[in-house]
């Protein structure tokens, strides 16, 4: 019998796809495992929650997921909002109760998910647009720089919100320790050196095996440089949830449930190949929930299919979930076999690692130039994101977010109107927006953005005269569309008109009715002018 020759190059399950399978699992967990450590401690966690991370769920999600390359662990965006939510629900920072809020935090997201799938809400994914994403990871990244610069320099300031933060670090400058700047310093060099020479290459890896040998030949610790302390060797135990925590976590879920989702989602489709199989919303609801319930069992922070990681996974030649399996297989060898050589890393090289991979090239390229502007005595720009990161981390994310949207489906096509003249703001609006545009990041328009929506529902339109953002004018384009449709335009005042006078009672009517043409906006003739620049933003003198 003639035995016909096989082809184990073009058969997945073949020894030369498994071979490259092992060598992109074995790469990827260079890169994952030292950035997962370093993203449990931007969630205020300890580095051992980071290996967990990048160890059960990325088993579940192989397991489970649609996706052939994805590689599921924490990610900087689930970190901080990780850290934001945890430092509610344990304002002290008491580390017991830290895990078991970790495990709560990550359980509910887990239920979330699937909840998500039983709901069939996998569609959902469909709406959310690059730049949606691009504009929270910018404000993301802001944010979790900030956090890192105390570690940089080696000092220690009282967390406050963002824009105090900065004034703190400010003032504790003189306190920096020259010995931790320098191999945060030397680390920076490291990671963009090899990143520049060598791309996809191991360079956190690189930074943190030097970071570790560096502490132990030199004494780094005895010269005041902090580092990671005792981590317990071997896999992490079984940690249950709290459900007294539940109530408390579950905003907080939902918004981190909705960001793996969508981060999984937006990476499994990017670097999907033609002859995979299609990326499948619900199977990742399915897939996503089932990994960060396995994770919270065993006491790993809330997970997410990472795009840095998986363009590993990818570049060097990863064809399937084999190479995921072989990443976290790595992830058990270290926490078996080498625990107690990762206390000795400096927390400002895992500083370092983090702020390089979490921080936009964008926003790396427009700081110079504020800086510079400054320097000349021009502080209008810098102020003005200065003012713009000010608030909670809500608002961080949120500006960010609107911008990146902004500027890429609206900017385009921003044009002076000669009606605006005549207006209290006048083409203030306008100019504005093309300035901060031309430095903000941004992701694609979708081509039908500016397409007309049309619909036989019954629909409420609300403006304010003297609105500069959204005038009556474009209401009433939009009114063409919508046959159903009535719109009241509330003299004397500006944007956010939805709460003044009558607005409220309208808006009852309007839902209890689902009828515009029925109501009565009589009431809105009895509205005074507001002042000029209240009636802007829509307050009610």
């Amino acid at each position: 019998m003639t035995q016909l020759p096989t082809d184990a190059t073009n058969d997945p399950a073949g020894t030369a796809a498994l071979r490259l399978d092992v060598v992109a699992g074995l790469t990827a967990a260079a890169v994952v495992l030292p950035k997962a450590m370093a993203y449990a401690t931007v969630a205020g966690l300890p580095v051992a929650v980071g290996l967990y991370t990048a160890f059960i769920p990325m088993v579940v999600y192989a397991l489970l997921g649609s996706s052939r390359v994805l590689s599921v662990s924490s990610t900087a965006t689930l970190a901080i909002l990780t850290g934001a939510q945890l430092g509610l629900a344990v304002p002290d920072g008491d580390p017991a109760k830290l895990v078991t809020a970790t495990a709560s935090l990550a359980g509910l997201v887990g239920v979330m998910l699937l909840l998500a799938r039983l709901m069939r809400l996998g569609f959902v994914a469909n709406f959310i647009s690059t730049p949606v994403l691009t504009g929270f990871k910018a404000g993301i990244g802001l944010v979790i720089v900030l956090d890192q610069v105390p570690k940089l320099l080696g000092i220690h300031i009282a967390k406050q919100g963002f824009f105090l933060d900065l004034l703190s670090v400010v003032r504790h400058m003189p306190d920096t320790s020259l010995m931790t700047l320098a191999v945060a310093a030397a680390t920076l060099l490291v990671l963009i050196g090899m990143e520049r020479l060598l791309p996809h290459s191991p360079a956190p890896l690189v930074a943190v095996g030097g970071g570790i040998a560096a502490a132990w030949l030199l004494g780094l610790q005895a010269r005041g440089v902090s580092t990671v302390g005792l981590i317990p060797p071997g896999l992490p135990s079984i940690t249950l949830p709290d459900l007294a925590m539940v109530e408390q976590l579950i905003p907080g879920a939902l918004g981190i449930a909705l960001m793996s989702f969508t981060e999984s989602i937006a990476a499994g489709r990017a670097f999907a190949s033609p002859g995979d199989p299609h990326v499948d919303a619900n199977r990742e609801l399915i897939a996503t929930g089932a990994a960060n319930l396995g994770g919270a069992l065993l006491g790993a922070m809330p997970a997410g299919g990472g795009t840095s990681q998986t363009a590993v996974v990818r570049a060097t030649g990863g064809r399937s979930q084999k190479a995921s399996l072989v990443t976290a297989g790595a992830a058990a060898a270290v926490m078996l076999l080498l625990a107690p050589v990762l206390g000795y890393l400096p927390h400002a090289t895992l500083a370092a690692v983090v702020r390089f991979h979490a921080y936009a090239p964008q926003l790396f390229g427009m700081l110079p130039m504020l800086l510079a502007e400054a320097a000349a005595g021009q502080f209008e720009n810098l102020m003005a994101q200065s003012r713009m990161l000010e608030q909670l981390i809500g608002e961080q994310i949120y500006v960010p977010l609107q911008l990146s949207v902004m500027c890429a489906e609206d900017a385009p096509g921003m044009r002076v109107d000669p009606a605006d003249a005549g207006t209290i703001l006048g083409t203030e609006f306008v100019d504005y927006t093309l300035a901060q545009c031309a430095v903000w990041p941004r992701g694609r328009m979708p081509g039908d953005f500016h397409d007309a929506v049309k619909s036989d529902l019954p629909v409420l339109l609300l403006s304010g005269e003297l609105d500069p953002v959204t005038p009556p004018r474009y209401a009433d384009e939009v009114q063409r569309a919508l046959p159903n449709s009535r719109h009241f335009v509330f003299r004397g005042q500006g944007h956010s008109v939805m709460g003044v006078g009558c607005g409220p009672r309208l808006v009852a009517e309007f839902i209890a009715a689902a009828n515009a043409k029925a109501l009565d906006g009589r009431c809105l003739e009895q509205l005074q002018y507001s002042p000029p620049f209240g009636g802007s933003y829509g307050w009610d003198p």
